[in-house]
């Protein structure tokens, strides 16, 4: 009698808890409108007469020469993403197992590229026709 008693009681105390739930938001995420990246250009990173890599330039389409608005993906010969430039020069490579990228340095796109790709000073970017090289 007395164990049904105390599971009564446990019963009724546990319909009038009380639960709070909160959701975090960054703030202005409801003001935060994506934009859209369109391939425009790309680059094959050439060292030795070697395809080592490619760099393709995403813009934003309703400002194509705003370099806030665009960044260079640096991939492999396999089409991978190794790594990322943004339209000033910073460039960051991808680390396997890591929740953030490494920067690796700034300057001109061929110098980030390079510096992603682990290439030496005589590879040099050859542009290719977009349509036909992007992977």
């Amino acid at each position: 009698m007395r164990s049904a008693l105390f599971s009564l009681l446990a019963l009724v105390g546990g319909l009038g808890a009380c639960r709070t739930t909160s959701n975090d938001a960054p703030a202005g995420v409801a003001q935060a409108r994506p934009i859209v990246l369109e391939a425009q250009r790309l680059w094959r990173v050439l060292e030795l007469g070697e395809v080592t890599g490619q760099v393709v330039r995403f813009a934003a389409a309703q400002a194509p020469d705003d370099p806030t608005r665009h960044y260079y993906s640096v991939r492999n010969a396999l089409g991978q993403e190794l790594g990322a430039i943004d339209g000033h020069g910073r460039a960051w490579r991808f680390e396997p197992h890591q929740s953030a990228p490494r920067f690796v340095g700034t300057g001109s796109v061929v110098v980030g590229a390079r510096a992603i790709l682990g290439a030496s000073e005589q590879a040099e970017l050859v542009e290719a026709e977009l349509s036909t090289g992007l992977r």
